[in-house]
């Protein structure tokens, strides 16, 4: 994985993930979540202040 990591993620609800205090990230902008397992994400940023990012993420159709 190449880029930026945060360990900041504060609260999952369902789809959403929501972190705390990341350097500007867009709107719209498709990001990757590690799991601890090791396993990869992708999702996209629905909302973003100074202070919180909400991501949503997507589901792998089976």
């Amino acid at each position: 994985m190449t880029g930026k990591e945060y360990r900041t993620i504060t609260d999952v609800k369902g789809p959403l993930v929501f972190l705390n205090k990341t350097e500007p990230v867009a709107f719209g902008e498709i990001v990757s979540l590690r799991l601890t397992n090791g396993t990869i994400k992708n999702g996209q940023v629905l909302d973003t202040s100074n202070d919180l990012v909400i991501v949503q993420v997507f589901r792998r159709n089976s």
